[in-house]
């Protein structure tokens, strides 16, 4: 398990990080895309999930009492959930990169002074 993981900081090094980049700022950059590949992740496992409960609950529905349409119930409801999710996923990266760069710039100035 440890060696998948330093053979795939190794990969990410040297794909995506400049030969001037300290070895510090590698595992900082790491955790951040593997935090944010995590969330966007756990956004596709949701969606696939609500749209396979779904489609069965719709065949049960047809097969059991076709004449009462009661999946139109959690549809929308978990829908609804589902899009707040995706809302707050892109609200969330977008907010934790803003504050991650104050925090930056922060310590940067501390550090100069």
């Amino acid at each position: 398990m440890m060696s998948e993981l330093a053979e795939v900081v190794n990969s990410f090094r040297r794909n995506h990080m400049k030969d001037n980049t300290r070895p510090e700022e590698y595992a900082t950059l790491y955790a951040t895309a593997l935090c944010c590949a995590r969330i966007r992740m756990s956004l596709y496992i949701h969606s696939t999930l609500y749209a396979a409960v779904i489609l069965l609950l719709f065949v049960i529905n047809i097969l059991a009492t076709p004449q009462v349409l009661w999946v139109k119930w959690p549809f929308p409801g978990w829908g609804f959930a589902l899009f707040f999710h995706w809302f707050f996923i892109v609200k969330m990266l977008k907010l934790y990169g803003v504050i991650k760069s104050k925090e930056i710039a922060r310590d940067l100035a501390l550090k100069k002074s």
